[in-house]
């Protein structure tokens, strides 16, 4: 992150770190990516509008998303080639395993902390997991989240893939806007995301040819 994101990052953390955060969510802080997705989803709710106190449940959703991979085995999620199908299913798990640890252990009770760990897996198209809910009846939270956290993932190295290029990424987001993503959330990050870094269409041409990008 760049050095006005990290001081805004600082700050968020000073405001949760006053508010008690728990020593698990502090250990989850440490996270690079689930500090990235919770960046992009306090960033996008501010853009939407929302108050500051969802922001900041927004951006602990976003520290908590993944905590239910806590309980899938090491070895799958480390795994550095493809999954099986079986593997798949459990990693598949995760969301309502993240909830159950959440709600029924920790005893939170945020709404949008819930369900941005419960769904945000799910697709706009209703091809996602767990529920495999379509469009609205995801909370928009978790349409928030879903972009984040698939940004980040594709501008990340990972133990089963090399970064993209953010010019990819936002090529991805627009390819799978309406179906993987919700278009308005989709549309907004874009903005925010060019709007940072340069309009991606002004510096970026894509050769349909050869695949390569070509520098305007």
């Amino acid at each position: 992150m760049k050095k006005q994101e990290e001081r805004e990052f600082d700050i968020i953390n000073q405001n949760l770190l006053r508010g008690g955060m728990s020593h698990l969510e502090s250990i989850l802080f440490r996270d690079i990516h689930s500090r990235n997705v919770a960046y992009y989803c306090y960033k996008i709710g501010l853009a939407i509008g929302f108050q500051p106190s969802n922001c900041l449940a927004l951006f602990m959703g976003g520290i908590l998303h993944d905590i239910g991979k806590t309980k899938i085995p090491k070895e799958i999620l480390s795994k550095p080639s493809r999954l099986t199908n079986e593997e798949y299913e459990i990693v598949k798990q995760h969301p309502k395993a993240g909830y159950d640890i959440l709600r029924n252990v920790l005893g939170i009770t945020d709404e949008t902390i819930l369900a941005v760990t419960l769904y945000h897996h799910e697709r706009f198209d209703g091809k996602g997991y767990p529920f495999g809910l379509r469009g609205e009846d995801t909370p928009l939270v978790a349409r928030i989240a879903a972009v984040a956290d698939a940004f980040d993932a594709m501008t990340s190295n990972r133990i089963y893939q090399t970064k993209r290029e953010l010019w990819e990424a936002v090529v991805e987001l627009r390819k799978h806007r309406g179906l993987q993503f919700d278009p308005y959330v989709t549309d907004l990050f874009v903005d925010m995301i060019t709007q940072r870094e340069g309009d991606v269409d002004e510096l970026l041409l894509m050769d349909t040819n050869s695949g390569q990008k070509q520098i305007l």
